[in-house]
């Protein structure tokens, strides 16, 4: 791209073309042909191509609503890292800001089902995903887990239910029945479809494979 617009206002054609406005096109010429302007642009793509990844990557007709929760984590740690290297900012005060706008626009947007899809997705408890640097279940996040408990009691007010989903809960996280406990159900964890994986190994869990099919065939 930027070659051919420099290739553009040093044609002929270009001198024709600026009769019409000279002082526009001279501003236009002098910004395309200016390196600082082009490293500025190149500054600005670097961390809004993490911006344009996610957003291409959910604009998809496959179900990954499961996936959306744990993409924004990633997405706001790529622009963290982009940006660490190319700012001396050791507060992170301009990462802040970026991190606020995409926040404020994501709280807009973000649902209970977002919320749901992560929680039950198998794939972010098995081993493949818990032995990565860093890896952790959703559930270790304190906050993520009160959200998530929080709309499981709107879901199933009655209270009996509600220990019983308890219960099925702990025993996906903890992979303790005997349906999600099996080898195969272990291993199918990473493997398989998040909603193939509930309608396959879920059985046992009653009120959660219900709800999980659901929020993960989106």
């Amino acid at each position: 791209v930027k070659q051919a617009l420099c290739s553009m206002v040093i044609d002929d054609v270009w001198s024709v073309w600026r009769q019409t406005n000279i002082e526009r096109a001279i501003k236009i010429k002098s910004l395309i042909l200016d390196d600082d302007w082009w490293a500025k642009v190149a500054y600005l793509l670097s961390f809004t191509e993490p911006i344009l990844s996610m957003i291409k990557y959910a604009d998809t007709d496959d179900a990954c609503i499961g996936e959306i929760y744990d993409g924004i984590d990633s997405m706001l740690e790529k622009i963290r890292d982009i940006l660490q290297q190319k700012e001396q900012d050791p507060e992170e005060n301009f990462y802040n800001e970026v991190k606020t706008v995409i926040m404020r626009r994501w709280n807009k947007m973000t649902t209970p089902s977002h919320l749901l899809a992560y929680a039950l997705n198998p794939k972010y408890y098995s081993s493949e995903i818990l032995g990565l640097p860093g890896g952790q279940a959703p559930y270790n996040d304190h906050e993520f887990a009160t959200k998530t408990e929080t709309t499981f009691q709107r879901l199933f007010p009655d209270p009996a239910v509600a220990i019983a989903v308890s219960y099925e809960m702990a025993c996906f996280i903890s992979s303790f029945n005997d349906s999600m406990g099996e080898l195969n159900a272990l291993s199918d964890k990473y493997n398989l479809k998040p909603s193939m994986w509930w309608y396959v190994h879920g059985h046992d869990a009653e009120y959660l494979r219900h709800v999980a099919i659901k929020v993960l065939s989106q």
